[in-house]
């Protein structure tokens, strides 16, 4: 068992998507803490319903001239190549990195899908906004299944640049001590880090502080803020840029579109 509070990256995959970008990532984060990889394919229950309905087609967002007949037996087999794809991709990965792997198929409605019961998995999902799109990114089964994932999930949303992390420390002692334990393990070396939150709460993580940054004293800094106010944090990532951004159980749920950074939300 790692020593980190991690036991698997997850990754999560559809008909419609590509993991070759995340899985370079997970792997690398499973590879840093010992921990494995294990992939998950939707097989969306309700593309089949679609593919079942009377003239259906298939149209491309990025030329709306290319169009195709899509059936169920199109579906079925779009659904069987990109999962035996996506396991590929995922074991060769794990083999490069060195790490033990995993795969899984669950066939569901992706909003009442239970896709991990353990708490210390981690979720990465690529949340960038797709080429073709510009700044709209259609949902995927990925998006809708979050929900029904019970451990911590990262949002990786490339390019946003930065350095070092944003740490908001909630107020309640349990989970005050996973998210600075998560963001501890996320840390780099010499990279920035800074631990916002209520003054009364960040004199109360001061032991937990203590114990999760303790060799990295130097590189942390406590800003408070007034955890009432919303634009209070959105301002302090807009100034200092983080590379990622943290954030506790009670903020999981907000829109996370303002902070245009990578979001690890820890449950």
């Amino acid at each position: 068992m790692s020593e980190h509070p991690f036991h698997r990256i997850v990754l999560l995959c559809d008909a419609a998507c590509d993991i070759r970008l995340e899985v370079t990532d997970a792997a690398a984060l499973a590879a840093r803490w010992g921990a494995s990889l294990h992939g998950i394919f939707i097989d969306d229950e309700n593309f089949r319903r679609l593919a079942a309905l009377p003239f259906g087609q298939q149209v491309s967002l990025s030329c709306a001239a290319l169009t195709e007949e899509f059936s169920a037996e199109e579906m079925t087999s779009l659904s069987s190549a990109r999962g035996a794809a996506m396991q590929r991709t995922l074991s060769e990965a794990a083999r490069e990195r060195g790490v033990g792997w995993s795969f899984g198929q669950v066939r569901d409605l992706p909003s009442v899908a239970l896709l991990s019961d353990d708490p210390a998995d981690t979720l990465v999902i690529e949340a960038a906004t797709r080429a073709f799109s510009g700044a709209w990114r259609p949902r995927s089964a990925r998006d809708k299944s979050s929900a029904a994932f019970l451990g911590s999930i990262l949002l990786k949303r490339r390019g946003s640049g930065g350095r070092g992390m944003v740490v908001v420390v909630p107020a309640a002692a349990e989970d005050r001590a996973k998210v600075l334990a998560t963001s501890a393990a996320f840390a780099g070396t010499d990279e920035p880090i800074v631990l916002t939150g209520s003054s009364t709460t960040l004199a109360n993580a001061k032991d937990e502080i203590a114990r999760s940054f303790g060799a990295r004293r130097r590189h942390v800094e406590q800003i408070p803020i007034d955890t009432g106010d919303r634009s209070a944090l959105t301002r302090l990532i807009a100034r200092r840029k983080p590379a990622l951004v943290v954030l506790p159980p009670a903020r999981s749920d907000r829109p996370l579109d303002e902070f245009d950074r990578d979001v690890l939300l820890v449950r």
